[in-house]
Order: C-alpha cells, then sequence, then structure tokens
C-alpha cells in the first residue's frame, strides 16, 4: 500500500477538460487515480437523484464495477447509510476469512475492507473504495478526503455541462419543428416527431400514453428503447400528483420520469415517460417547461383526427342514405345498414332481430351477416335477454364483457361472443327491431361508436318507416 500522502492531479485532469473530455470520463480517471494511490480494487461515486429520496451508484471502476454501476437505492438500502445522511467517514473491516455484501444490504459480491467519505457540498453523496490487501489507515482517508472536493467540483461541472446540451438539442428540436410536423397533420407524424425530441434529450427508452375515450385507463400510443410500463395503465398505477406536475418512479429497478401532457385549459391528454439518464439530471427539468409543446402538437393532431373521421363517417352516412332511396324491401334496407355498420364500428358478427310475428314473447334473427348458425338459431325473450332489453326500452346497450352483463343472464347469447353492443331500430315512438354488433375478443365501445351505430340504425328504420306508408298508401 502507498505510504505517501498523494494530490489530486489536477492539471491533467483541467488540461483534459479543456481538450473537450466528457466530464464523466475525467471522473472515471481521477477514481482510477483513487486506486492506484489506496491500493484498494474498486472504487466508487454514489450520487443522489433529482428527488432526493434515491441514491445512483453513478461511477465505479475496478473490481465488480459493471455489478455496481448505475444501481439505483435508498440510502437505507446501503451499508454507507451513516455516511450518506450524517456525513461520517465510513470504516469496514470484515473478520477473518467472512465476506459481507458490497455496499448493498443484499449481495452483489464481498468486501473484505472499506472506506468512505462524503462529497462536500453534495446531500446524500459519497466516495469509497472497497478491497485492500491491508486495512484502510488514515492515510487512505486522507487521499480520499483530498479528491472529494475535486469530485465535486468534477460532479457539478457534468451537471452544467449535461444542461446546456439538452438545452441546445432542444432548441434545434423546435428550430426544426415546422419541418417535422409538415404537411402530415396525422397523429402519428405527431408522436413520431415528439418522440424524436425525447431520443434527442438523450433517454435511451420512453413513451407516450395517451386516455382512452372515455379516459377511464391511459393506452400506450408509441415507444422507443427499453421502458418498462405496461401498454394499458390506470392512473392510480403512476405516482400521486402525475398529472399536475413532473414525477419520477422506479419501476422492475429503472428510473423513469412521468410528465403529464397538460394544455393551458388544465386538460390532461396523457403523459410523457423517460427512462432517466444518470449523466442528465437536469432532463426532469427540461421536459416540465417543453411539456406543454409537446400537448399541444399532439392535441392539435387529436383534433385533425377526429375531424377527418367525423368527416369520413358523415360521408358514408351521406352514401348509406343514397343507397336506401333505391332499397325496395326491408331486406335490402338492413342489408345496407349492416354493411355500412361493418365499415364504421368494427366487428365479427352483425345480427338484426325482429318482433316473431309468430310469438309475442320472442325476437327473430332477420339478418346474419356473416351467417352464423348459432345465432340464426337464437330467439331471445323480449324481456329476459339482452336484444329483448334494448328491444323494450328503446335504449343502446354496450356489453363489454357479455358474462357479466345482468342483461345476458336468464338467455345468453352464444357463448362464442365476448362482447356486443345493441341499438334499437327506432323512428320516433316505432320500434322495428334491434342491431346488435358482437365480438369473440373483448372489445370496449366507445361512445362515439355506439352513437354512430344508433344514428345507423335511425337512418335504416326511417327508410322502413318510408317502405311502410307506400305500402298502406
Amino acid at each position: 500500500m502507498p505510504d505517501t500522502l498523494a494530490h489530486p492531479n489536477w492539471e491533467e485532469w483541467l488540461n483534459a477538460l479543456g481538450q473537450a473530455t466528457p466530464p464523466d470520463r475525467v471522473i472515471e480517471n481521477a477514481l482510477h487515480w483513487l486506486l492506484e494511490r489506496t491500493g484498494a480494487q474498486t472504487a466508487f461515486l454514489i450520487l443522489p437523484d433529482t428527488t432526493g429520496e434515491w441514491i445512483d451508484i453513478a461511477h465505479a471502476v475496478g473490481a465488480e464495477a459493471e455489478a455496481l454501476k448505475g444501481l439505483r437505492l435508498r440510502p437505507s438500502e446501503t451499508l454507507l447509510e451513516p455516511t450518506l445522511t450524517l456525513g461520517t467517514t465510513w470504516w469496514y473491516e470484515a473478520p477473518t476469512s467472512q465476506t459481507t455484501p458490497i455496499i448493498l444490504r443484499k449481495p452483489v459480491g464481498g468486501i473484505r475492507t472499506g472506506l468512505a467519505v462524503p462529497l462536500p457540498g453534495i446531500p446524500l453523496s459519497a466516495l469509497g473504495v472497497l478491497n485492500c490487501a491491508e486495512p484502510f489507515t488514515e492515510t487512505e482517508q486522507q487521499i480520499l478526503e483530498s479528491l472529494a472536493p475535486v469530485l465535486s467540483v468534477l460532479v457539478r461541472y457534468q451537471d452544467s455541462c449535461a444542461r446546456e446540451q439538452t438545452q441546445a438539442r432542444m432548441l434545434a428540436w423546435f428550430t426544426r419543428l415546422p419541418h417535422l410536423i409538415g404537411a402530415d397533420p396525422s397523429l402519428q407524424n405527431a408522436l413520431n416527431t415528439v418522440a424524436s425530441a425525447m431520443q434527442a434529450l438523450g433517454s435511451a427508452g420512453g413513451g407516450i400514453w395517451l386516455y382512452n375515450d372515455e379516459r377511464t385507463v391511459l393506452l400506450n400510443a408509441i415507444r422507443f428503447g427499453a421502458h418498462p410500463l405496461p401498454d394499458v395503465l390506470l392512473g392510480l398505477e403512476l405516482p400521486q400528483g402525475w398529472d399536475m406536475r413532473v414525477s419520477e418512479m422506479v419501476r422492475d429497478g429503472r428510473a423513469l420520469v412521468v410528465v403529464p401532457l397538460r394544455l393551458a385549459e388544465q386538460k390532461v391528454l396523457g403523459f410523457v415517460s423517460l427512462t432517466l439518464p444518470l449523466e442528465e439530471p437536469a432532463l426532469a427539468e427540461w421536459l416540465e417547461a417543453i411539456a406543454g409543446h409537446f400537448a399541444l402538437v399532439i392535441h392539435h393532431a387529436l383534433l385533425y383526427e377526429q375531424t377527418a373521421r367525423r368527416a369520413r363517417q358523415l360521408s358514408q352516412l351521406y352514401e348509406l342514405s343514397l343507397k336506401l332511396g333505391e332499397t325496395y324491401t326491408p331486406l335490402e334496407v338492413l342489408n345496407e345498414v349492416v354493411v355500412a355498420a361493418r365499415a364504421l364500428v368494427p366487428h365479427d358478427v352483425a345480427v338484426v332481430y325482429v318482433p316473431d310475428p309468430q310469438d309475442t314473447e320472442r325476437l327473430l334473427p332477420t339478418l346474419v351477416m356473416p351467417a352464423n348458425d348459432a345465432l340464426w338459431n337464437h330467439f331471445p325473450h323480449r324481456l329476459h335477454s339482452l336484444p329483448g332489453y334494448v328491444y323494450s326500452f328503446a335504449t343502446p346497450l354496450s356489453a363489454p364483457d357479455l358474462s357479466e352483463n345482468p342483461h345476458n343472464r336468464k338467455e345468453p347469447l352464444p357463448s362464442q361472443f365476448i362482447s356486443a353492443l345493441a341499438v334499437p331500430l327506432q323512428v320516433a315512438d316505432r320500434l322495428y327491431g334491434v342491431l346488435m354488433v358482437l365480438t369473440e375478443t373483448p372489445r370496449d365501445f366507445a361512445l362515439a361508436e355506439a352513437e354512430l351505430l344508433f344514428t345507423l340504425a335511425n337512418t335504416g328504420a326511417l327508410r322502413l318507416h318510408d317502405l311502410q306508408q307506400r305500402i298502406h298508401a
């Protein structure tokens, strides 16, 4: 073990910074210098995260370095808690022929000796060395204490560089924003544009989650890289207050930042989430500043999509009205309505029930598209079935899970179907039957889809009424 007090090699490290060497590389060079001067096998640097609740093993060199580097823990989960929270020096010497966990309270490797000191001016920080051939002495403590202020300066300089780099990348992104959006106002292009900005921030993985139409769940709209959040999320699974401010969370051992996509009128569209790079502590701060721009880009794209979708629907409804004008039998009318329903409200099978002229308590399937034997042989009761409920009370009904719907228990629909949406064929107080679409996989029909199917059914019922009036004229 070296027996003379070594002084940090300031001149060499400053020259390296002057030659544009990244600060993190200079920090690791300083840790290698520490290994040489103390005779230790491992040197490490612990820094706090931006919330102050977690610590990151931001740098490690020597033995076990790869196992340690990048770990995020609570201070209480480490053996260095007194150093991190109270600023005391950590000394450790294992009993003869016994090893204990490295730094963590759960094993990553074993240590025989350890020494760590806090970094001045940086709470929840520590500079440490592990595993020397002989127990550490006050000489090694003085070496660590002489290097700690140097590393404090390097860490702060690294943070400053990260902020400047982030600012430069975001300014470049805003400069390119008109070109990125271009002549394509679609939602997919908007999502790709925002994702490119997130990647410009240096995140290794991230994504965008948006509320569904009913605002009951958050659905992943786009992701890149490795990110642990699932495709479907409830707001309760996110940190409390996530929709009001930037939040951080840990999922599957990874640090994530959650940024609400909030408009000026306080409506929250969803959130952006990124894996948080340890070398860029300013990321969350920058995301909060630009999240409003992200929200505006996505909001405009959503409005465009909604307008375009509504225009397509109105066009198809207009085409349906023209086709219905050329129909002369009830079956032709129902066929056109069902064909239009397949295009506007995706489903597996559609069926139209009408009152059974031979049994006043039953409904009769009069059209099934595509053909399905189980539905052709299904004659639901007018009161004790799901189609019967829609017919008797002239009200639309959505059943995402038929097995759980109370109106589908006494006389259930064929078991192959999982979800259904049913609407009455009605004009004023005149009921002609029920139009129902079914799926063989779980499907939560949106309110807009229910309204659209209801409009289709009313359009068809109006033509049925006209044909009936002509017959009686």
